[in-house]
């Protein structure tokens, strides 16, 4: 029910949020200066539309490809 939950709470539009509004750290800065305009891959989880808009955005990223996974599924090619 819980896992539920959070995927309802995912979809709903963010609420303001101060920090939103803060200048971005170092990290995030020098992380937009090496990957502005390239594509990542994120690998985990389920896709959040509001997550990866914020996370291409942050970046500067050209395309977030996600690829989404389920508890305790591997991708090794081992």
């Amino acid at each position: 029910m819980v896992r539920e939950i959070d995927r309802y709470v995912s979809t709903r539009p963010p609420k303001p949020d101060p920090a939103a509004s803060a200048p971005q750290t170092e990290d995030v800065r020098r992380a937009h200066d090496l990957l502005r305009g390239k594509a990542m891959v994120m690998i985990g989880g389920e896709r959040r539309p509001l997550a990866a808009d914020a996370l291409t955005s942050a970046l500067g990223l050209s395309e977030l490809l996600w690829v989404e996974t389920r508890e305790h599924q591997t991708h090794c090619g081992v």
